[in-house]
């Protein structure tokens, strides 16, 4: 099956098969700000950089019958043993100044997602259903918020249906909105835990004793978590701190945690109250145990101890222990942010 909606990650298709790959992007349909000549040339080169690093990739995911090929976005169609890897970072990340070393280790990344997810398909699957009941329980609380803020009648747009899956089923335009946010959580403590496998099973990538562990927390602190927003790219001033303290705490929460994960060296600010939440006890046995919520998810995401590889446990315990605070921010951040726009 399709994900109902295609959020960030990966997707899987194990029961319906798919005749073809993903279709590219004809030029008639471009989604890139690039010429089409730099499209086409980047595109052959990620074609032939897939080919060439083939066998590494299937060490990496466990699984020698694997093929690899280029596609929309990442998937994994499992009934027939392929992965297909998203062209938009073998196109876009060299405008963003991505290395060689950076483009295979996200292609890495993305393939130690499919590892997890062979752990427990099933435990995985029912997350992402669960997320979607989830957002249908939360979306009357944000219309309510936004109702006292804008006034009735509200937009159309946020309750209109929409498309979400192949059989033609629909939800409200709102509710996918508020599952990519939930999903946003999840797929970054997830980051968090693949993230720590890496190094493990490609110890080029060590932090410390890899040839291109440098190369990866340049990549976190400069292009996907930049201390400087507005200077993507650019390293950080000596002593810099990461400022997040402008960013929705329900954001804060989710990118403090995994940034920190993967650039230990440099400091981040955050609020005080996304501060205190990390430092407080999740249950009154957790604070016997002297054990905080950041405790508690840095071992979650800890490939190192059994329990947590396999997904559906750690599912369970950020289900438990980080949704309840991050619902509590992200809920006081829709009064306090502008409606949410229809993209």
């Amino acid at each position: 099956m399709y994900e109902r909606y295609r959020p960030p990650g990966y997707f899987i298709d194990d029961k319906e098969p798919q005749e073809a790959p993903p279709a590219l992007v004809t030029p008639a349909a471009p989604k890139y700000d690039l010429p089409p000549a730099v499209v086409a040339e980047r595109r052959e080169w990620a074609k032939k950089f897939i080919k060439h690093n083939s066998a590494a990739f299937a060490e990496i995911a466990g699984d020698p019958s694997l093929t690899f090929e280029l596609g929309d976005w990442f998937m994994i169609d499992l009934k027939h043993g392929k992965v297909y890897l998203s062209e938009e970072t073998f196109i876009k990340g060299p405008e963003e100044g991505w290395s060689p070393e950076q483009i295979f280790w996200a292609a890495c990344h993305e393939i130690s997602h499919f590892r997890d997810l062979r752990e427990n398909p099933q435990g995985m699957l029912e997350n992402f259903e669960r997320l979607w009941d989830r957002a249908a329980a939360i979306a009357p609380r944000v219309l309510d918020i936004l109702r006292a803020k804008m006034g009735d009648p509200l937009p159309v747009y946020l309750t209109e249906p929409v498309p979400v899956g192949r059989d033609g089923r629909t939800v409200p335009w709102i509710e996918t909105w508020v599952y990519k946010q939930i999903h946003r959580l999840y797929n970054g403590l997830d980051d968090m835990y693949v993230n720590t496998t890496l190094p493990l099973r490609t110890p080029i990538f060590h932090e410390t004793r890899g040839q291109h562990g440098a190369a990866i927390v340049r990549l976190y602190r400069d292009i996907l978590f930049p201390t400087n927003p507005s200077k993507k790219g650019q390293p950080p001033l000596p002593l810099q701190a990461a400022d997040y303290e402008k960013s929705p705490k329900s954001s804060q929460l989710g990118d403090y945690l995994l940034r920190r994960r993967m650039v230990r060296d440099q400091p981040i600010l955050i609020s005080k109250e996304v501060r205190d939440a990390l430092d407080s006890f999740p249950t009154r046995a957790f604070e016997r145990r002297g054990i905080r919520l950041e405790d508690h998810v840095n071992h979650v995401t800890d490939p190192a101890e059994d329990a947590p590889r396999d997904p559906r446990w750690r599912y369970e315990r950020i289900r438990d222990n980080v949704e309840p605070v991050w619902l509590k921010f992200f809920l006081k951040d829709l009064e306090e942010m502008p409606p949410p726009e229809k993209d």
